[in-house]
């Protein structure tokens, strides 16, 4: 079983670095503009019709999405993201069944791990220290295999299953209030206007979403015209009998259609077990900015965390590196747990950062996400896709914690939670390519792609002294691996044995003789995205 509650905090990061030639622009744009088409102009304006949350390369089981369907961008018309631009224009558009789009049940999604990633397996005779002989925990290895069992390449099947929390908050969020437009022209009542409001209970009530009551939903333009402001309270009760309270609410600022910026936040009640809470209730607090500047750049900036107690609203704080004006406000990441008050995130935090083209995909991602407000570092995932090629490379390793980071991998630990201690912090990081398969549907990893290979131990590698040191490599539970499995050469690895195969720092334009991982991505065209 995974142990989410980990004393690091890891950081994933994808970019997409080739631009889109004027002859490739997606369908994707004409269902932003179908939306516009299909509402009054205040309508299409009052809602970010091009936005969604989810992993760029995150692909939807049935790819036959006729709308979308273009040979040429097979990776954007498959992609999770065009799913769910394409479901809130629906609604927005009055051709969905809003119950059956609508689902509360989503908001308490988790992140989860591919089962490439970090698994769980046994040793014996750890040249490290004690106890010798163990089990490595879930979470802590990295990426250790270069696909999961569906063939995707590891770091889009990890980015893929870590983001299913904050993309699946983030979609539910963006449908129920998008929901509120619909409720709202489809009772043929006017959208407020400069300094008025409507509310929308009632209405949202007769929409069929299952199990599910509202209590507030209310739509909102302010003084001056520029900013609309939604408010959507429910209760959703789950197959339990257990009561859920959510709250989302929007600031939506449109210049047009395709011109907008704003911030959404939801805040939902679950349960949890384990982690650092004194009981099992937990409140997932989230915070999502986004600025569209035009039809193909976006930036989002979301932000996830869980707070112990229900009801529990998290610290909001302005963040100039991610908006400039300090329009807006975010929920705060180092703001940790105080057992005093019950303040602060306690189990799980995680940012998405991403600059990228809506129409192909093509941009910069990074995601961060740390288990324990006590860690000491985070997990980081960085992806860069080019999107008329339809590849790009991602880059794995550890940062600071996410109170702290700018989104950099600063290192690697390849022995975080086995014996022997401290655990050093190696200047490395892993790479892997990917590339889409227009046959499978997949993003896939080609032969040689990867630099993913080590050993589970301080240095990295394991030249066979101290000797009989074993480890379930392959992770299938069996003691069936050869010393070339086992063996992991710094260097020279006689035929039929491996080398370490990690991604080293490098000093790169700055000249500062301080070798470090940013530099050596930057060096391979990605750009950090906000966090």
């Amino acid at each position: 079983m995974y142990r989410y509650l980990v004393p690091t905090l890891i950081a994933l990061a994808v970019s997409l670095s080739a631009c889109l030639d004027s002859s490739s622009t997606s369908d994707l744009t004409n269902v932003v503009n179908d939306s516009a088409n299909n509402n009054t102009t205040a309508a299409a304006e009052a809602f970010p019709a091009g936005l969604a949350i989810t992993s760029p390369t995150d692909v939807e089981p049935d790819a036959s999405n006729a709308s979308l369907a273009r040979s040429a961008h097979l990776a954007l018309d498959r992609s999770r993201f065009a799913a769910v631009v394409e479901d809130i224009s629906t609604i927005l558009g009055g051709s969905a069944t809003v119950g059956s789009l609508f689902t509360p049940a989503t908001f308490l999604q988790q992140a989860t791990l591919a089962d490439c990633y970090g698994p769980s397996f046994s040793y014996t005779n750890h040249p490290d220290g004690s106890p010798a002989n163990g089990s490595f925990p879930s979470g802590d290895l990295g990426i250790w295999k270069e696909t999961d069992s569906s063939g995707t390449a590891c770091a889009a099947a990890q980015l893929n299953a870590q983001m299913q929390g904050i993309s699946s908050r983030g979609m539910m969020a963006l449908i129920g209030l998008a929901s509120m437009v619909y409720a709202a022209t489809s009772n043929s009542i006017d959208l407020p206007a400069a300094g008025a409001s409507i509310d929308l209970a009632s209405q949202m009530a007769a929409l069929g979403v299952t199990d599910t009551s509202f209590t507030t939903a209310t739509l909102a333009k302010d003084a001056s015209d520029t900013t609309w402001r939604y408010e959507l309270d429910m209760v959703y009760t789950d197959s339990a009998s257990n009561t859920h309270n959510i709250v989302i609410t929007l600031q939506h600022k449109p210049t047009s259609v395709t011109e907008y910026e704003g911030v959404l936040t939801y805040q939902v009640d679950d349960s949890f077990n384990g982690g650092h809470c004194p009981s099992q209730d937990v409140t997932y607090n989230g915070s999502i900015y986004y600025k569209m500047a035009g039809a193909t750049s976006l930036t989002i900036n979301a932000r996830d965390g869980m707070y112990c107690g229900h009801g529990t609203s998290a610290n909001k704080v302005t963040d100039t590196d991610v908006d400039t004006t300090e329009t807006y406000t975010f929920i705060d990441p180092s703001e940790t747990y105080n057992a005093g008050d019950g303040s602060g995130w306690a189990n799980n935090f995680s940012i998405l950062g991403a600059v990228f083209d809506p129409t192909s995909l093509d941009g910069h991602y990074t995601y961060a996400w740390q288990a324990g407000y006590g860690d000491s570092n985070s997990r980081i995932l960085s992806v860069g896709l080019n999107g008329p090629t339809q590849d790009g490379e991602a880059y794995y390793g550890y940062g600071a914690p996410v109170g702290s980071t700018d989104g950099s991998i600063t290192g690697f630990y390849c022995n975080w939670a086995g014996p022997g201690t401290p655990h050093p912090f190696q200047a490395y990081a892993q790479r892997q390519f990917v590339e889409f398969n227009d046959t499978s549907g997949l993003w896939e990893v080609p032969t040689g792609g990867s630099d993913i290979v080590y050993a589970p131990t301080n240095s990295c590698t394991y030249e066979g002294s101290p000797a009989n040191f074993w480890y379930d490599r392959d992770v299938d539970g069996s003691e069936n691996e050869t010393d070339q499995d086992i063996f992991v050469y710094s260097s020279g690895a006689p035929d039929g044995y491996m080398n370490l195969d990690l991604m080293a720092a490098i000093d790169g334009d700055d000249a500062d003789d301080t070798p470090t991982i940013e530099e050596k991505m930057a060096s391979r065209g990605f750009v950090q995205p906000p966090m």
